[in-house]
């Protein structure tokens, strides 16, 4: 179904995308919030909700759950495209703590699979190479 251009702005979502980006921990986490868009899919707003309540399980579980807030490496990947760029020290150790933080997410979803399924079908998502982080280390 088509909706006009500015149907977000007419039902308030923005605002709410606005409110959203306050509670993000980071800037990727606010660039995602820039990605919603309005859905009219059942199908896909009920496995987004079904994710969002897993979520809030998780965080209501009191379990220690691994960081949310992690460095934007988004830029220092693209950096390292170009042949002969090095990071210095502290652009590494931006991008050693993504990817430990990534890797304990994966980690933490993969053993609670069963109790959080709509999580853990984003585990291909999640980029974890523990050879990796090996190397930098």
């Amino acid at each position: 179904m088509l909706f006009p251009r500015e149907i977000e702005t007419k039902l308030g979502f923005d605002k709410l995308r606005d409110l959203l980006k306050e509670k993000c921990s980071g800037a990727y986490g606010q660039r995602n919030v820039d990605k919603i868009q309005f859905l009219s899919r059942p199908d896909l707003i009920a496995k987004l909700c079904n994710q969002t309540a897993e979520c809030m399980m998780m965080i209501r579980s009191g379990e220690s759950l691994p960081p949310l807030a992690y460095p934007d490496s988004d830029h220092l990947l693209e950096k390292l495209r170009i042949e002969g760029i090095f990071l210095d020290p502290e652009e590494m150790a931006d991008l050693l703590k993504s990817l430990r933080i990534q890797y304990s997410w994966k980690a933490f979803i993969q053993v609670r699979k069963d109790v959080y399924p709509e999580i853990a079908s984003l585990d291909p998502l999640i980029f974890s190479d523990a050879g990796l982080i090996k190397k930098i280390e």
